[in-house]
This record gives C-alpha cells, sequence and structure tokens, in this order.
C-alpha cells in the first residue's frame, strides 16, 4: 500500500518537473521571437527604424486620410569614409548613435526617423512642422557635437536634401525618396553641410518635360 503514494508522489513531482521545463522552453522562444521581430524592424546599432520598418509605417500613413504636406529628408554624414579609414569602424559607430540621438532628440510625435544604411538617414513627416528648420537645427547641432573615441573629439557634417509635396501615394513613394536623394547630391555638390529642398510636384513635371523633348 505504501508504493502507491510514492508513485503518486513521483508522477506528480515529474509532471511538475517537466511543466517548469516547458514554460522555461516557451519562455526562451517567445524571448527569441520578440528580439527577431525587434531586430527586424530596428537597426541593431542604433535602435532607431529599419528600412523595413519604415516602408510598413509609411504605407500605414500613407493609406490615411489628411490634408497635411508630406516632407522627406535624406541625410548624409559628410566624409564618414575616410572617419572610418583613419579611426576604425568603432569610431564610426559611435558617430552613427549619436547622429540618431540628435535627431529623435529633435524631431516630433508625427516623424519616422530610419536608418537608411550606411552613414544614411531618412526622416519622412506629415504634419505642420516645417521639415527643413527641423532639419537645420540637426544640422547645426551635428556640426558642433564632439563625438569623443579614445580620448580623441571627433567632428562631422551633414549634407541633408528635402523632398516636398502636397501629398504623395504609396506608388509615388520611391519617386519621392529619390527626389530627396536628389537634393542630397546638390547639398554636396554645393559644398556639403547644407540642406537642399525640391520640390517633388515640380521635379516630376521637369521630369515628364525632359522625356517629351
Amino acid at each position: 500500500m505504501l508504493r502507491f503514494p510514492f508513485v503518486y508522489i513521483s508522477l506528480f513531482a515529474t509532471a511538475a518537473y517537466i511543466d517548469i521545463v516547458l514554460t522555461g522552453i516557451y519562455d526562451k522562444l517567445k524571448e527569441t521571437e520578440e528580439r527577431a521581430r525587434y531586430l527586424y524592424r530596428h537597426d541593431a546599432l542604433t535602435g532607431i527604424y529599419s528600412r523595413h520598418a519604415f516602408y510598413e509605417e509609411l504605407e500605414k500613413i500613407l493609406k490615411a486620410p489628411s490634408d497635411m504636406p508630406v516632407s522627406l529628408a535624406l541625410m548624409d554624414i559628410d566624409g564618414f569614409k575616410e572617419i572610418n579609414d583613419k579611426y576604425g569602424h568603432n569610431a564610426g559607430d559611435e558617430i552613427l548613435k549619436e547622429l540618431s540621438c540628435i535627431i529623435l532628440e529633435n524631431v516630433c510625435e508625427h516623424g519616422i526617423v530610419c536608418r537608411w544604411g550606411g552613414e544614411e538617414f531618412v526622416l519622412f513627416s506629415r504634419c505642420g512642422h516645417d521639415l527643413y528648420l527641423i532639419c537645420e537645427e540637426i544640422r547645426r547641432i551635428i556640426e558642433k557635437a564632439a563625438v569623443i573615441y579614445e580620448d580623441t573629439e571627433l567632428y562631422v557634417t551633414l549634407s541633408i536634401g528635402i523632398a516636398v509635396a502636397e501629398s504623395i501615394n504609396e506608388l509615388q513613394l520611391n519617386d519621392f525618396i529619390n527626389c530627396a536623394d536628389t537634393a542630397m547630391y546638390i547639398s554636396k555638390k554645393d559644398g556639403k553641410n547644407k540642406t537642399t529642398v525640391r520640390n517633388f510636384a515640380v521635379a516630376e513635371n521637369l521630369k515628364i518635360l525632359e522625356k517629351n523633348t
């Protein structure tokens, strides 16, 4: 008769142990899944949106009705390759993290910030704020901000291009980004460390005229 309580207790203990193990496995899987989802939507270095998340967020925004104008800024760090070559990629990483913080501190709740790739960042806005003024503030701050790396003060500047429009749809998004990209290269050609604005509608009309001539 004494065997039955012992067997019962053993089975109960075994079941409890299995339940603990399974709970731990489930928690680990859930944590891994959440981490993977975070990395899919965020840049691992800076913590801001990845390009995937940027497109997802913009598609949702552009589908929602609004009478607010849209604007998009493409920011590129001047001379970033030279910094990496001279001080190493860890120094470049510190600059990227510092710039990300400065951008986030200067955008409103309607702004979407994304690391576009390498040393390029994108800022999208659909609200009443003037993105040119915001970008100029960011440009002036980063120009004066010293990034400390191994007792060395590093300074960088930004070349920024902005595309503006009364409205765009999802199909026009890539052309809108290209418009900002063209404006950014104009800033580069004009001596760097400046902000150039292009009107998307005017740029598209010029493109049509060029095709017809």
